[in-house]
């Protein structure tokens, strides 16, 4: 279903003319339009008083809760483990001049916060939760870009241990998810493996790839692995099914979720049950460095301060989508769904 962004009166003159720094949350349930009713939580990163934050939202009360409050460090890129009970992210903090990012872990009340590898980039957890993964970053010297990264590395939950993919020829990847049995990543990959631009499937501990032949990238999978959403171009969230088999991942029907004529559309999330997609909305282009860890590149990278929105939709049904977040000068992006509710 493509949606006219005229009729639905998302038109750039009302994004910019809303309040500054307002935040609205609208009612999640049925009776506002929805189908069926979402998961209740789900946690974002957002720029809070020039500093990155993991922010906490409770769609059925409208509630948020900073997570982190952390003015020296900043947190991006949150992703819930599948027991909803701790929490991987990226942390970046200037170290003689230069951004350093590594990966970190905490439970979700903020406890237990450790560091598990510097100049890494986006971890991913396994289905269940045993490991995460995560690549290494290509250059010693920090680069904002998203796809500037060189092999993989496995972090063991039960033994703290982190260990190296057998996969050597993985390079130039972004945005992992792990696949149901463990074995294998659904990722973009840009400029590396053979690829100009692509979402493929990687062994981790093989040597097999599978392009899954859909043009875009930042897939996430559902929680069991069956369906997966990406953004197929700077202005379209699609969905897909997804099956698996010893020769890895194959899709079918795939289909436009969401589609937007002049705002950008990226960072989507399908909740654990497939049911949902969250994902962000905003003017795109390249943005200037404009606060305390933000960087200059296009505005949907991370570390890039660009005006997002999160906006809600039912994968499997032609409900109307709705805002989780406004605000002129707000900055909400990279959701990921808390699990449990």
């Amino acid at each position: 279903m493509l949606c006219n962004n005229r009729n639905l009166g998302w038109r750039i003159d009302r994004f910019l003319g809303l309040a500054i720094g307002a935040l609205v949350v609208l009612g999640m349930t049925s009776a506002n339009g929805l189908a069926q009713e979402p998961p209740r939580r789900l946690v974002y990163e957002a720029y809070v008083d020039d500093n990155w934050e993991l922010v906490e939202l409770d769609l059925s009360s409208g509630e948020t809760t900073n997570l982190t409050n952390t003015p020296d460090l900043h947190e991006l890129y949150p992703q819930v483990s599948p027991d909803g009970d701790s929490i991987c992210f990226l942390c970046d903090e200037l170290r003689d001049g230069q951004t350093v990012r590594s990966v970190e872990w905490m439970k979700l009340d903020g406890s237990q916060r450790k560091r598990l590898a510097e100049n890494v980039r986006e971890p991913a957890w396994s289905p269940d939760g045993s490991f995460i993964v995560f690549a290494k970053q290509e250059f010693d010297r920090f680069n904002i870009l998203d796809y500037v990264s060189k092999g993989l590395l496995v972090y063991e939950v039960a033994t703290g241990e982190t260990r190296t993919a057998g996969n050597d020829a993985i390079h130039h990847i972004y945005n992992p998810n792990v696949g149901p049995d463990g074995k294998w990543i659904v990722t973009t990959v840009h400029g590396g493996m053979g690829f100009r631009h692509a979402i493929i499937g990687i062994e981790i501990d093989g040597e097999r790839v599978v392009d899954l032949g859909i043009s875009g990238c930042r897939p996430c999978l559902s929680g069991d692995g069956t369906r997966i959403t990406w953004s197929s171009d700077d202005h379209t969230i699609n969905v897909a099914e997804l099956s698996w088999s010893e020769k890895g991942p194959s899709l079918s029907d795939s289909r436009v979720l969401h589609h937007e004529d002049s705002m950008h559309t990226y960072h989507p999330e399908l909740s654990p049950d497939g049911r949902f997609v969250v994902f962000s909305v905003g003017p795109g282009g390249r943005v200037l460095e404009n606060g305390p860890g933000t960087h200059t590149q296009v505005a949907e990278m991370i570390g890039v301060r660009g005006h997002w929105r999160l906006l809600l939709r039912e994968v499997d049904s032609d409900a109307e989508p709705r805002w989780l977040t406004e605000g002129e000068e707000q900055t909400s992006k990279e959701a990921d769904w808390i699990p449990g509710d």
